[in-house]
């Protein structure tokens, strides 16, 4: 028998439903169970893509666009939407139109641009989370990788692993490792177009192993799930997306024991994108979920694993074609459309959400008052979280199951 849960905070929040008046950079009402925590406007940035990453209250993002030089910031944000500081702005030299999220490492951003810097194929960069002592690590020059685009970097002590979109030896995109410090750059691996090819997302690093995506590349050209060891030896092709099965991944995967977890923004029943799962050594592969316009469409973005449920959302369809926020069992039992975006809570979400308390928030990379994208939160405490009992979430985003 499925039990309902209720999320308890040990610290919780506050009151974050915001009755304001729309206005720049304003929230607005609670609308079906979406706060709409902040409006985007282009002095603040607009399009905002990628998973917010929280540290001491705050939350930490980057828009694409706008900011002072129009080439996109990075900012800072109270979890109740209050308080927003503008860090950094992107003016080209210094990188430009962050397409991805930041990582964290104690009191350092760490992130990558599409486009500016040294070359004009984006950068690596470090700055310090109260936005002083940025630096750029380093310059893609082509050779060394070019234009990474719906990623992030992954952290494993002081070495940096990334991929870039574009690139490398052969011109689709690499892998890489650098240190925090911008030494010992590493070009782990070129990708090939048969080994696959364009990667649209970010490492995920469990022990000594790498697990990622590409978008296009592989025996079926539709983009392929990957491992590789952190010191760039024994690459192997775990599975080929074949149309079928789901075309043109995006994001990154959830690793959970021996299981993996993702989506692709086309392919399935419907061509319409999928959610999937597969053991880490390429069997067992499942279409737990094929979109078709209605429950969701093209999800360019990550899964988040709560319990024995995972959450995602997609760029499009719903009853607004505007992007659905939803969940499903880790099985692939108990799909449920959770929320229909629309303009005034903000359309086309990206990335992945996190959970804080008894709150899902995420991004919209545009919609909202002005049209610029929104940060929302979502009220989960009536949400079903399967077979997990008395759940818990700590202020650092532990789960203890109790």
């Amino acid at each position: 028998m499925k039990t309902k849960i209720v999320l308890t905070g040990i610290f919780f929040l506050g009151t974050l439903i915001i009755n304001a008046q729309p206005q720049n950079g304003v929230g607005t009402e609670n609308v079906n169970g979406i706060n709409c925590l902040l409006n985007f406007t282009d002095s603040m940035g607009t399009g905002p893509s990628g998973t917010l990453v929280r540290y001491n209250g705050k939350f930490y993002g980057m828009s694409s666009n706008g900011g002072a030089h129009n080439n996109g910031c990075i900012w800072s944000v109270n979890t109740n939407g209050q308080e927003y500081a503008d860090l950094f702005d992107f003016d080209g030299s210094n990188g430009a139109n962050p397409y991805g999220s930041l990582a964290i490492s104690g009191s350092k951003l760490y992130g990558m641009t599409y486009t500016g810097g040294a070359h004009q194929s984006g950068c690596v960069f470090a700055i310090n989370t109260d936005g002083s002592n940025y630096r750029i690590i380093l310059n893609f020059n082509g050779g060394n990788g070019a234009n990474p685009y719906y990623t992030a970097l992954t952290v494993s002590g002081n070495t940096l692993y990334g991929m870039t979109e574009a690139g490398g030896k052969n011109g689709d995109g690499c892998l890489f490792s650098i240190q925090t410090d911008g030494s010992r750059y590493v070009d782990m691996l070129d990708f090939d177009g048969e080994n696959g090819a364009n990667p649209y997302g970010s490492l995920t690093l469990s022990g000594n192993i790498l697990y990622g995506m590409t978008s296009l590349g592989g025996k079926q050209k539709n983009g392929n799930v990957f491992s590789i060891q952190t010191d760039g030896r024994n690459y192997k092709d775990i599975v080929d997306f074949t149309g079928l099965n789901g075309s043109k991944p995006c994001g990154s995967l959830v690793v959970n024991e021996n299981t993996l977890y993702g989506m692709t923004v086309y392919g399935g029943s419907y061509n319409e994108g999928c959610v999937f799962s597969l053991k880490i050594d390429g069997s067992n592969f499942k279409n737990i979920v094929n979109f078709d316009k209605k429950n969701g469409a093209y999800p360019y973005g990550s899964l988040t694993l709560m319990g024995n449920v995972l959450y995602g959302m997609t760029k499009f369809g719903g009853t607004h074609d505007s992007g659905v926020l939803f969940s499903i069992e880790n099985n692939g039992d108990r799909f449920a459309k959770l929320f229909d975006f629309n303009g005034a809570t903000g359309i086309r979400p990206s990335g992945s959400v996190c959970f804080c308390g008894t709150l899902i928030y995420g991004l919209t990379t545009s919609g909202g008052v002005n049209n610029a994208g929104s940060i929302f939160s979502f009220t989960a405490n009536e949400l079903i979280y399967g077979e997990v009992k008395n759940i818990a979430i700590k202020g650092n985003n532990d789960i203890v199951k109790q």
